[in-house]
Formats: C-alpha cells, structure tokens, sequence
C-alpha cells in the first residue's frame, strides 16, 4: 500500500522533490523540497515528514516552526539526504538564485532540526546543478555537485 505525502495535503507535490530515509527502527522520515511555482506559492521550505510507524497508515510534518528556508530564495533544486548511525538525516539543497550550498541536519530523537540553513559553499554556475550527499562509518557526511 502506498501513502502519499504532501506538503499540501492534497495527494501531490507538483514541482517538489523528496527523499526517503528510515531510523535504525525502521520509521519513514520524508524530506521535502516545495520550491517550484506548480505548488503556488512556492514555500521554499524543507519539510521533515515521519511515518507513524515501521510500515505507515498517516505522516506528519515535524518541527513545522524551525524549516530550513533557504534564506528566502526564489529558486532552489534539489534535496538530498543521509542517515547516520544516531539516526541524525543530514540534508543538502542548492539555491539557485544565491548559487550557494546548503546544509542542515535534523535530529529524529527529537524531531527537531539542529543545524538550519549552514552554507556549505558557493558556486560560481547554476548550470545543471546536482548534489548527492553520503554519511561515511565515522559519521561524516561528504557531499558531491
């Protein structure tokens, strides 16, 4: 069975991108970027979502208040996450406008984001721009664009 997650709570994200990772007990955590005009108006916030259990009926946003915003960027691509071993997911996204990096860690433990919005670097082209991030066994993120 599918459940769909939304950061409208209509059934879709039109122009947003997501991620799925799970805790070492096996809770859905969804990463959302709402950043397109589809979803008018655009928010460009990250959005945490969690299962409501190991094989979810419902997802709920946590930490609604503290969403990495991007510092109000107009445009932003893409999102990408890693889990460590405490169960921390560590999420990179690009603003476009800005032409910088972010980075931001959310604690499931706490359903609370710990680090918002840290810029991890600027770039000087938004041309085809894509990142990817992975957590080595140190727990260490290392990010690739």
């Amino acid at each position: 069975m599918a459940i769909n997650v939304t950061s409208t709570n209509n059934n879709s994200i039109l122009g947003g991108t997501r991620a799925v990772v799970r805790t070492s007990s096996g809770i859905p955590y969804v990463v959302i970027l709402n950043d397109l005009p589809l979803t008018f108006p655009p928010d460009n916030k990250i959005q945490t979502w969690k299962g409501n259990a190991v094989t979810p009926t419902s997802f709920t946003e946590q930490d609604t208040a503290n969403r990495p915003d991007v510092n109000g960027a107009v445009e932003v691509e893409g999102v990408s996450v890693a889990i460590d071993s405490s169960d921390v997911i560590h999420i990179v996204y690009y603003d476009v406008d800005n032409m910088r990096v972010y980075y931001s860690t959310f604690n499931t433990a706490t359903d609370a984001y710990v680090v918002i919005d840290e810029l991890a670097l600027s770039t000087t082209s938004a041309t085809n721009f894509h990142l990817s991030i992975a957590i080595d066994s140190n727990d260490k993120p290392h990010v690739a664009y």
